[in-house]
């Protein structure tokens, strides 16, 4: 047995949102998914509909975004706005209209991505029964900067430094789709048909086909979920100017570093580790 720690959802990193989600009192969170992009997709809803969990500080998952028309960076090659999604008139949406990319989806416990040999995040030598541990970026909230114009630019600012990394779910693998044509797709749906690749594969056939593959849908089993308390894995530390894992990060190898980005692979007595200590702190109230 063995696992692999991967980051998931909204964060700093450039073609995502440029901010993370909230992380509350006792570690309650949002897990917010990654925009659409310019993606065509089947998926119905947008961050305006998708009702919040911790309805407590907001209602829809919107409520934790930013308000304001914002086109987040230049693309690097081209140097052309890289937008995630624009109205009839070319201007960049509003986040409560902009439809997630919910991968993982914790519904029937899929996730997608690119073999990592072609570039994606998920390892070819993943099997059975191995675990895939997700992670996010996430911000303490703060009211003064939630509740109040909301701008991409406020919530980027007051997440400088004042974010970390947290566990929220994991799925124990059940099956393993690699997809190499469309026949495999056709022949797993009923398995995948949740999952954000197989939307976009229904929204856009032929530009899935020739850009999307080969692809790998996981599909967890049924003790996988989404957690409901986050366990953080580091803290910035002040004076080292990097972030310094917790007792459950030094147990599973994470160092001191300047950045968030921790994903690597996990022994059996790590992957132990997690799940003892997700079995202790999921009391929830």
């Amino acid at each position: 047995m063995k696992g692999f720690l991967i980051r998931v959802g909204i964060d700093t990193t450039k073609r995502n949102i440029g901010y993370c989600a909230p992380v509350f009192p006792c570690n309650y969170f949002e897990y917010i998914p990654l925009p659409e992009f310019r993606v065509a997709t089947s998926e119905k809803n947008t961050y305006g509909s998708l009702k919040a969990r911790n309805s407590k500080y907001g209602e829809f998952l919107s409520d934790f975004m930013h308000e304001d028309r914002h086109c987040y960076m230049d693309d690097d090659e081209s140097g052309d706005p890289f937008y995630y999604s624009l109205d009839e008139n070319g201007t960049p949406l509003l986040a409560k209209y902009l439809k997630p990319h919910i991968d993982p989806e914790f519904k029937t416990n899929t996730f997608g991505d690119f073999w990592m040999r072609s570039g994606g995040r998920i390892p070819p030598d993943l099997k059975q029964d191995d675990y895939i541990f997700f992670y996010a970026g996430l911000s303490r909230y703060d009211a003064h900067y939630y509740k109040f114009k909301r701008t991409w630019q406020k919530l980027r600012n007051y997440q400088v430094r004042n974010k970390c990394t947290f566990l929220i779910g994991f799925f124990k693998i059940q099956k393993i789709f690699n997809i190499t044509n469309e026949k495999n797709i056709m022949k797993y749906s009923s398995d995948i048909y949740n999952n954000a690749h197989y939307k976009f594969y229904e929204a856009e056939r032929e530009m899935f086909i020739a850009y999307n593959f080969p692809t790998v849908i996981i599909k967890g089993g049924d003790e996988s979920k989404l957690l409901c308390k986050a366990i953080q894995l580091n803290e910035w530390n002040p004076d080292l100017k990097k972030y310094c894992p917790t007792d459950l990060g030094r147990k599973i190898g994470l160092v001191p570093m300047s950045g968030m980005r921790i994903m690597k692979w996990l022994n059996e007595i790590q992957c132990k580790e997690i799940i003892n200590k997700i079995k202790r702190n999921q009391v929830c109230e």
